[in-house]
């Protein structure tokens, strides 16, 4: 049944925790490429995660009429987290990586089956559970990757021309379509880039345009509110331990670009959707921020674009990294297109940040026990009402006797 619902491969996923030093050519940069990972500022990290269960319980006294879950029950489910294989800035060794799925203080499975293929290249793992009757259910992830700054080389960038006789694959095709919180299809999405663009985009060349799009989305959006989730039923549920959130609280690309306002993480949201209707393949890419965390001692999390820059001539392609909300903070307004930006494409903060997903909320037919907060499960028959919390921490990875 589980199979059934949670779709596509069975690569396992299993081994220990090794790590390299960053030495070498970056992976993903070559010589001819237009952005240049900075192999020279590249960190290393291993990123922890913790997503635990708990049985619902009412906590304010006009809840009281509400029955609590006293267990969380079940005949099958699975829980599913994504595990990704690398972004523009990093490279994620995941087969390398650990994991232990808990139920009652004992370990379930520690080998998740992996889905590739999923939107916009995203991998998920799937850790499947039998014949659960618990009052505690966690899943512990290790996930060591590598880190780097990126530099843009903008006066090749600027000259790439839009491709004639490509057609997209499936992954950059599915970078194209909408998902929760990136509505691209939404009429006020495509609205603002008919009005931006006067109803042509492929007037000027993509790099051009997505520049261009950021700097008119930068300036349509006012951010405010929260970016964390909190709970209604309890004081401060969202309130944060030094590892601890509850998810993340959102409006989403289609609410922004009808008002102009929106959550703190829907900048992202609406700039992702904005190039999606442009016919520029983009994904959402969400990082721990550890030095921002490190700071604020709270989880804190950093959502930026990649937009995907082909280049017919040499027949390939490069994901670009975008991050508006950053720039936002030093100004409501874009530079000048034609200078270079800090955050559009040269970033020499990304070897701090790592990507843990492309989606608030994965991309299946999973659900949350609240706000997104990047995790899903689904169990049958139905799932059973619980809390969440998601625990994150990361740390230089230790490397071992004789490594380099």
């Amino acid at each position: 049944m589980i199979s059934r619902l949670i779709r596509n491969g069975r690569r396992h996923l299993s081994g220990v925790l090794v790590a390299g030093a960053c030495v070498g050519s970056p992976v993903s940069a070559g010589d001819n490429s237009v952005l240049q990972r900075d192999e020279s500022n590249c960190q290393e990290w291993t990123v922890h995660i913790e997503v635990r269960l708990h049985p619902w319980q009412p906590r304010v006294r006009q809840d009281e009429h509400i029955q609590s879950t006293r267990y969380l029950t079940f005949r099958e489910g699975a829980i599913v987290f994504p595990l990704l294989n690398g972004s523009a800035s990093h490279d994620t060794e995941a087969a390398k990586a650990k994991s232990k799925l808990n139920i009652d203080n004992r370990v379930a499975s520690d080998e998740p089956r992996l889905i590739s293929g999923r939107q916009a290249g995203t991998q998920i793992g799937v850790w499947e559970m039998h014949d659960v009757n618990t009052r505690d259910l966690n899943l512990q992830l290790d996930i060591p990757m590598k880190c780097y700054e990126t530099k843009i080389d903008e006066r090749r960038a600027f000259e790439i021309p839009w491709p004639v006789d490509t057609e997209w694959n499936d992954e950059i095709a599915s970078a194209l379509k909408p998902q929760l919180y990136v509505e691209s299809d939404d009429p006020a999405v495509r609205a603002l880039v008919e009005k931006w663009t006067n109803g042509k985009p492929k007037k000027v060349k993509p790099y051009f345009l997505a520049k261009y799009l950021a700097a008119k989305t930068l300036e349509h959006v006012q951010p405010s509110g929260n970016k964390y989730a909190t709970d209604s039923r309890g004081p401060k549920v969202g309130t944060f331990t030094s590892i601890f959130f509850s998810g993340f609280e959102m409006e989403g690309a289609a609410v922004a670009a009808k008002t102009g306002r929106g959550r703190p993480y829907d900048t992202a949201n609406l700039l992702a959707a904005v190039y999606r209707a442009a016919g520029i393949p983009a994904r959402l890419v969400i990082g721990y921020d550890t030095e921002l965390s490190k700071k604020n001692e709270r989880p804190e999390f950093r959502p930026w674009v990649e937009f995907y820059l082909f280049d017919e001539a040499r027949d390939e392609g490069e994901w670009i990294p975008v991050d508006i909300i950053k720039q936002r903070e030093f100004s409501s307004r874009a530079p000048q297109i034609e200078r270079p930006w800090e955050f559009f494409g040269t970033n020499r903060e990304l070897d701090t940040i790592c990507p843990v997903a492309y989606h608030w909320h994965p991309p299946t037919t999973v659900q949350s026990a609240g706000a997104p907060a990047l995790w899903g499960w689904i169990a049958v028959p139905g799932n059973p009402r619980a809390d969440q919390e998601l625990r994150i921490w990361a740390q230089h990875t230790v490397k071992r006797g004789g490594q380099r």
